[in-house]
């Protein structure tokens, strides 16, 4: 601590020469003032000249102004020691919620069902957690990523009560796979001692070991919160028949704590029972604030800028005292004072009723309501144009930001504009800006994770965009064969009865081969009029939904419409009303785009090694 001493601005001690010098003149003036005290004792001057005995007070005021200019220049050097934190935004936390969704999740051992609670108990934890990055996994007889790590658990929200075990591709409950999983999505995002909440109604006694194993060569902390009762409960699954075995006997699963505490102790976490309030997730969320206590001094250096924090007010409220004094007195050297205090610590941007904030710049005024999370006013306080943009990055105003980073040009700013613009989705513009971070500052490990991180996320949105225009592209072809095999179909019943009618009628080919003429064009037309009726009618009723369904909209948007409608082809409207179709065949189910998304990996995997309890279903 100590070792850090230093001064902020050290020119000021030049102003300690003409302190020496108005100080050497005042001792002088003092001592020269009457000759007497040459002459006469100095235990009898004060009886025969009462005059004298203003030289103490003298030397009083020379004494207090000394004092009171030294501790003046001192507090305007700036004395310091710690270092203030400057917030870079390099989330140091990374924890990743693992739910189990075997069929044992639906035992009615606690109302309504374990599955249930424990989709509200895990909005609650991430509700909770709410600092840093959180993803989300959940397995059955294979594991599967939910949600990556982000920020908005808004994501995971909307995602957890799809969650259910009718979706995972395979039945099970290999936790081991789920382990491994969030490992993995935890390392891979550079947070290799995150955090672990494992979300289950326990475990197969064969995979104690291999998951203890697996533990002891990785450095996460496992939370557990065990959801079920020791007493348990039969399965009912959705169609309401209770879960049995081969046997026929019906399904009782129990939960086994036992089983579970040693896993949590090895590596340092907390397991919990599930609890009717919140004090489950408070001690799980314990553990993390202690793990936020424990940061080494490596880690809390990341987030070191260059603001120190200064004693130069305090030595000012210590001047005080003599200030009054020597204004008391009405000594020239207060107004020479008063003239360098207003210098010694820049004014503040915004007054504040408080007396703390007299003796606080406006970027200590503004770090006091940054730490109070007052985020708002923290933006309006600051001066520097980091902390003000780290504090309008905290209140979501991203832009405001934004613009606040780019006033630096510092390998700092340039990775804070990174995470502003991966937090407006403009993932290709912060790599840019993560890349131009690495240029000024090569050894910035935090730029260079961000910068893999938004590389893979861009990647895999690639992906997914390529994979649902291929989706589209078959489904579409699917529709074509079926049009064509229709089609085909009609052509050889047609062709069967033509072949039928030429043998039955070969004697009357030519008369009956005129009226066949005759009535084919008679039926082309009629054909040709009950479609466009059919159009018509078919249009005419779009247009009186349309109009029932939007009384509200004027004309202007009809004749709008209308105009579109005018300016497509016969193809555009064709591909258009494939499309709708297409459209209107995908099931606005969360939980069914959720279990697509699985099975296509679980295709992609084919994963070598096997999960210990695979025979078992639930």
């Amino acid at each position: 601590m100590w070792s850090d001493f230093h001064f902020l601005r050290p020119e000021w001690f030049w102003l300690l020469f003409p302190l020496a010098i108005l100080i050497w003149a005042m001792t002088k003036y003092a001592r020269q003032e009457s000759g007497w005290q040459h002459v006469i004792a100095p235990h009898l001057m004060n009886i025969m000249l009462p005059a004298a005995t203003k030289l103490a007070h003298k030397n009083a005021l020379v004494i207090a102004t000394a004092l009171a200019g030294l501790l003046g220049i001192t507090a305007g050097a700036g004395p310091t020691f710690e270092r203030l934190p400057q917030p870079v935004f390099s989330v140091n936390q990374g924890h990743v919620v693992v739910m189990d969704m075997s069929l044992s999740m639906r035992a009615t051992d606690i109302t309504p069902d374990r599955l249930t609670r424990a989709k509200f108990k895990a909005i609650d934890l991430v509700q909770a957690v709410n600092e840093g990055e959180i993803g989300l996994v959940a397995y059955a007889g294979d594991a599967f990523v939910i949600s990556p790590l982000t920020e908005d658990i808004a994501t995971l929200e909307t995602l957890l009560p799809s969650l259910r075990p009718e979706i995972m591709p395979s039945a099970g409950s290999d936790a081991l796979s789920g382990l491994m999983q969030a490992s993995e999505l935890l390392t891979q995002a550079g947070y290799p001692n995150g955090a672990v909440y494992w979300i289950t109604d326990g475990i197969e006694p064969a995979d104690v070991a291999e998951i203890r194993t697996w533990l002891s060569s990785t450095q996460l902390t496992v939370n557990i919160l065990a959801v079920g009762t020791e007493q348990g409960a039969p399965i009912k699954q959705i169609s309401g028949e209770l879960l049995k075995d081969p046997r026929g006997n019906i399904v009782i699963p129990r939960l086994s704590t036992s089983r579970l505490l040693p896993l949590a102790k090895q590596t340092g976490g907390i397991a919990t029972t599930i609890s009717a309030d919140d004090s489950d997730i408070q001690q799980l969320i314990a553990e993390k604030r202690l793990q936020d206590v424990e940061k080494s001094p490596e880690e809390s250096m990341l987030l070191a800028g260059d603001q120190w924090f200064e004693l130069g007010p305090y030595l000012v409220v210590v001047m005080l005292p003599l200030v009054l004094y020597l204004f008391r007195k009405g000594m020239l050297a207060v107004v020479l004072l008063g003239l360098l205090l207003p210098t010694l610590t820049p004014s503040p941007a915004i007054a504040e009723s408080s007396w703390r904030n007299w003796f606080k710049n406006a970027d200590q005024q503004g770090l006091d309501a940054y730490k109070k999370e007052q985020y708002a006013d923290a933006a309006n306080t600051f001066e520097d144009s980091m902390w003000r943009g780290s504090a309008l990055y905290k209140e979501g105003e991203y832009e405001a930001a934004l613009e606040a980073f780019s006033q630096s040009d510092s390998a700092q700013s340039w990775y804070n504009r990174g995470n502003t613009l991966a937090q407006m989705q403009q993932l290709q513009e912060a790599i840019e800006a993560y890349e131009e971070a690495l240029r000024r500052q090569p050894d910035f490990p935090q730029a260079e994770e961000n910068k893999k991180l938004l590389e893979q996320l861009k990647q895999q949105q690639e992906q997914q965009s390529q994979d649902g225009q291929n989706q589209q592209q078959d489904d579409s072809q699917q529709s074509d064969q079926q049009q064509q095999s229709e089609s085909g179909e009609s052509e050889q019943q047609d062709n069967q009865q033509q072949s039928g009618q030429q043998q039955q009628d070969s004697q009357q080919q030519s008369g009956q081969n005129q009226q066949q003429q005759q009535d084919a064009e008679q039926q082309a037309q009629s054909q040709q009029e009950n479609e466009q009726g059919e159009e018509q009618s078919q249009e005419q009723t779009e247009q009186d939904t349309a109009e029932q369904a939007q009384p509200e909209q004027g004309g202007e948007e009809e004749q709008s419409m209308q105009q579109v409608d005018a300016e497509m082809t016969d193809e555009e409207r064709e591909k258009q009303q494939q499309m709708d179709a297409l459209l209107r065949r995908i099931p606005n189910d969360p939980a069914f785009l959720l279990q697509r998304k699985m099975l296509l990996e679980a295709q992609q995997r084919n994963r070598q090694r096997m999960p210990a309890s695979r025979e078992k279903t639930w």
